[in-house]
């Protein structure tokens, strides 16, 4: 197999973008993101291009992220510019809100953190029934990022924040439901969707030839609501506290009945992670409410930028990555030692617009 991390291929007016790092669940480096930013770009520009296909070149992942771990071996070494990643990165996931061709993405299998945003914003976002779905930062010690800010806060309640403090992995149902995808397809049919795609008759209007395309694909939907929707209530009931620290008491009080094992649940995911990346994954939340995208984009990367220095990503990935002894030392250890103003200090400063 070639040693291109994305392979790019073109075929019946459209360019194929492949992430090709199938041992490392196609995460994104750098030169991967430089790479699809430029082709983007002069897919974007070339007049023989109907539209882009996103897809992976293993059935394992789309993509599980970005590369965490090569970008903090690079912070221990003191490659300083390595934080101009979340930069790139973000321009990147922002790009692909507004280009002015139709991108599909074919999101079999995990699509998480790097690469849901990576996705989230094109045009058709296809899941299988192999896809699972998550925005996990939070157990490395960092916040919901590459646009999370966004999309997180405009899902229905508190349901985003959830996601976003849990790190909850979903299904395509809930998938669907979330807006992170926008059709489901067979993974068996993967195969002869790639192949309609390659012969599909292009008439004036692409983006209305891939729907007729996709509709012929698509899995009916179930009658029974998502099992995200379902849950709503409790989830109502409990993350929409006002704080971490209430939501985590609220959690404490639930020691029987049917969401006992939930809350449980929602406990040991919570207590797993970092305090400080919580209670900032809480504040990005409800800023990123009444935030437009660019904004939510740069307060990212305005927090991401600090975060290397001032954050607990560096002991997370150490941690679950590195060291992989699965035992982060977070400081401080638990939310009532959390300083407020240590929170604040990452915002301060920051100017929208």
């Amino acid at each position: 197999m070639s040693e291109n991390p994305v392979l790019f291929e073109s075929a019946n007016g459209l360019a194929h973008f492949v992430l090709n790092r199938p041992a490392a669940l196609n995460a994104l480096n750098a030169r991967m993101i430089s790479d699809i930013a430029r082709n983007l770009s002069n897919a974007m520009a070339d007049a023989s291009v109907r539209a882009v296909v996103l897809r992976s070149s293993s059935p394992r992942a789309f993509c599980a992220g970005g590369d965490v771990r090569a970008l903090v071996l690079d912070w221990r070494e003191g490659v300083e510019d390595c934080v101009d990643y979340f930069g790139q990165e973000y321009t990147l996931d922002h790009e692909f809100y507004s280009t002015p061709k139709p991108v599909v993405s074919l999101l079999d299998s995990i699509t998480m953190g790097g690469g849901l945003g990576l996705a989230r914003g094109t045009t058709f976002r296809v899941v299988t029934e192999r896809t699972r779905m998550a925005m996990p930062e939070t157990r490395i010690g960092f916040f919901p990022d590459v646009g999370a800010t966004h999309f997180l806060s405009r899902l229905p309640g508190h349901t985003g924040l959830y996601l976003g403090l849990t790190g909850t992995e979903v299904g395509p149902r809930d998938a669907l439901y979330c807006g992170f995808a926008n059709y489901q397809v067979a993974s068996d049919d993967l195969p002869a969707l790639l192949e309609a795609l390659d012969t599909l008759e292009w008439t004036g209007n692409a983006r209305a030839d891939l729907v007729r395309l996709l509709e012929g694909f698509r899995v009916p939907e179930s009658s029974e609501p998502a099992p995200l929707e379902q849950l709503s209530p409790a989830i109502e009931a409990h993350f929409s506290k006002g704080s971490v620290l209430a939501i985590r008491d609220s959690l404490r009080d639930v020691t029987s009945g049917p969401l006992a094992d939930w809350a449980g649940e929602c406990l040991e995911r919570l207590e797993a992670c970092s305090p400080l990346a919580l209670v900032v994954t809480h504040e990005l939340w409800t800023r990123g409410r009444e935030m437009p995208l660019a904004d939510c984009f740069a307060l990212e990367e305005y927090l991401a930028r600090q975060w290397l220095e001032g954050g607990e990503m560096v002991e997370g990935v150490r941690a679950l990555l590195i060291d992989k002894d699965r035992t982060p030392r977070w400081s401080p250890p638990t939310l009532e030692a959390l300083d407020p103003a240590r929170v604040a200090a990452f915002f301060e400063g920051f100017s929208a617009g």
